[in-house]
């Protein structure tokens, strides 16, 4: 800027040169403008490249925890006895009168009976009735049925079967451990893990 001053006096002086009267004075006044500096505004860098994320693990600390560990079975295969099954049926039947025989003894009486008889006496015939004992009294054993119950009838009930006893096979369950409380070292998560942005 300085050097560009001089050159433009230089060209003024040279342009009056030719029509001025030597031996006289010449009076050039030159105006320069300096120029007036002003902000421009300038917009922010755009970052090209995306924020950098780092992984933060989590920090884990070892407790020793009281748990319950359930108990163990087994399945054991085995024959099972199955009872019969019986259903009741009612059935209606007549009973026959039941006696018994009664011995006693029993006096039987003198028989007698009226006979004819013919006589002849002196020569003369006649005819008279006359009782002759037959039997004499005397005792005899009689048997006489009595009645002990009468013929009747009545319902019974009888079993009928309906399934008879079987064996079957069937699955048994058989405790192999019991269920117990035990000691075990677990890992307790104390800070989760998270993401944090790395600083350039």
């Amino acid at each position: 800027m300085n050097r560009l001053i001089p050159m433009a006096l230089l060209g003024v002086a040279m342009s009056f040169g030719g029509s001025a009267i030597a031996g006289e004075r010449t009076t050039v006044t030159v105006t320069v403008e300096t120029p007036k500096c002003q902000p421009v505004p300038v917009s922010p860098p755009v970052s090209v490249c995306p924020p950098v994320r780092c992984w933060v693990p989590p920090v884990y600390e070892e407790k020793r925890v009281q748990v319950w560990v359930d108990a163990v079975y087994r399945t054991i295969p085995q024959r099972a006895w199955v009872p019969p099954v019986y259903r009741t049926v009612y059935e209606r039947i007549c009973r026959p009168a039941v006696t018994k025989t009664v011995l006693e003894r029993v006096y039987i009486p003198d028989q007698w009976e009226t006979r004819t008889v013919v006589r002849c006496e002196g020569g003369t015939t006649y005819t008279t009735r006359e009782r002759e004992l037959v039997q004499p009294g005397h005792f005899e054993s009689r048997s006489t049925q009595v009645v002990v119950t009468p013929a009747r009838e009545e319902t019974i009930e009888r079993q009928e079967v309906v399934s008879a006893g079987h064996y079957r096979e069937e699955l048994k369950q058989e405790l192999a451990s019991p269920g117990r409380f035990e000691y075990r070292v677990e890992r307790v998560v104390v800070r989760p893990g998270y993401y944090e942005v790395a600083a350039r």
